[in-house]
């Protein structure tokens, strides 16, 4: 694993993570995960990270999730655990970095909860990639949750259509048509690995539930 500098630990990933959701929560863990893999695959500081770039990697969520193994492997339990209570402030000590990010890890995927800050993740197995949607898989709907939260944040960044928003379509055959923006495709920089602007939103309503590009879809005021 890379050697990090301070500005690039895993408490910094904590303080953006936090931002958005409790840390101790299958997204929020995620979240921070995300910041430190790209800030340690980039070497730069996890303040320094777009959040376009985090948003990149949900786009392909079975390739995110095996990096992350990689970044977050199993921990041998130290021969002595109870020497980590003489540690002064352990959940915040460097040394217990690589341990807290286990953990989340764990916990992003239905293998917690360790939230106990004294819990020793000793989960051994490399965790495989959900593939249903449903049961206790916590791993798609982080992911699910992540989107929805990144989109709304850079939505606001690029002065998009905000999420929700009621909005009206203009030329061609559907003309007219309103409903709400349901959901939004980025464009992609592949060469920097992050999003860009919207391509195209989803727009749902009574007569309508489709994506159309971006350049079709105007906000409408109602009232």
């Amino acid at each position: 694993m890379v050697q990090l500098s301070k500005d690039t630990s895993w408490q910094a990933a904590t303080g953006r993570a936090r931002e958005f959701y409790v840390l101790d929560s299958p997204p929020g863990g995620l979240l921070a995960l995300m910041l430190h893999l790209i800030a340690a695959r980039e070497e730069t500081a996890v303040d320094g990270v777009p959040l376009a770039k985090a948003r990149y990697e949900l786009g392909d969520p079975a390739a995110l999730h095996e990096s992350l193994n990689t970044h977050c492997p199993p921990i041998a339990m130290p021969e002595d655990p109870a020497s980590l209570l003489a540690v002064p402030n352990w959940p915040r000590h460097p040394a217990a970095d690589p341990v807290q990010m286990r953990r989340a890890w764990l916990l992003a995927n239905a293998s917690g909860p360790y939230t106990s800050p004294m819990a020793w993740p000793d989960e051994a197995e490399v965790i495989e990639y959900p593939l249903s949607l449903g049961g206790d898989a916590f791993f798609p709907r982080a992911v699910d949750s992540l989107r929805g939260a990144l989109d709304k944040a850079l939505l606001a960044q690029v002065g998009g259509l905000p999420l929700a928003s009621e909005a009206r379509l203009v030329g061609g055959p559907d003309d007219g048509l309103q409903g709400r923006v349901a959901a939004v495709v980025w464009d992609l920089d592949n060469a920097l690995r992050c999003v860009t602007v919207p391509a195209s939103y989803r727009i749902y309503g009574p007569r309508v539930d489709a994506h159309f590009p971006a350049g079709t879809v105007r906000p409408h005021a109602v009232g």
